[in-house]
């Protein structure tokens, strides 16, 4: 129906697709969900299909659409509750890989060592710390920067492409963060899956 609302949706939250459904349903609008089983306008490399997720998927459609004529390859960076790395060859997700997110990361010591504490980013001043607070900031910010850099170094390896022939692009809650602290350059875009949601949504209209 012409003028109807639709609810669109990509989730990794299990139980989330159900809620939103019958919200749907509650407010008289169109239900749709962005997965790999819609029409993305790009070719998908994954097995099974059905097991990547729509996160993923939404915030590499939504950089192929704006990015794809920058490079021959491009590279999505997810910083959110996952750190999620994928690359796009010409028209094809080739897959990637998945790390703890940031915020699990930078968490964890807290959470596990009574004698360990949260800390805020402060400037890095070295990584042979001679306080407790300096050794923690170099150890998580320092560190998590490092595991970026060293496991995009691994994935583009695998792939066998360069750096030079890629366009990396990152987003997520930390993307402003780890754009200015990664040692490759990046267009950093914090909205990428909420434009991809849109993007499949009406790629799928008629659906």
């Amino acid at each position: 129906m012409t003028g109807r609302i639709r609810l669109s949706i990509c989730s990794v939250v299990r139980g989330a697709e159900a809620f939103f459904e019958k919200l749907a349903e509650t407010i008289g609008a169109e239900f749709f969900i962005a997965d790999a089983a819609a029409e993305t306008g790009m070719k998908i490399d994954y097995n099974p299909l059905s097991s990547l997720g729509t996160d993923r998927l939404c915030a590499a459609v939504a950089a192929f659409r704006k990015y794809s004529g920058e490079s021959k390859h491009l590279s999505v960076i997810d910083f959110g509750t996952a750190t999620t790395m994928n690359l796009i060859s010409g028209n094809v997700f080739r897959g990637g890989l998945i790390l703890p997110g940031f915020g699990l990361y930078s968490e964890s010591l807290g959470r596990s060592c009574d004698y360990l504490f949260r800390v805020h980013f402060n400037r890095i001043s070295g990584y042979l710390c001679r306080d407790t607070e300096s050794a923690l900031i170099a150890g998580i910010y320092g560190g998590y920067s490092t595991l970026i850099d060293g496991m995009y170094g691994r994935l583009l390896a695998d792939a066998g492409v360069s750096e030079r022939e890629v366009c990396a692009v990152t987003t997520g809650g930390f993307a402003n963060f780890f754009t200015t602290n990664v040692g490759f350059p990046v267009i950093c875009d914090p909205h990428l899956v909420l434009e991809g949601v849109e993007a499949v949504s009406e790629m799928n209209r008629d659906k």
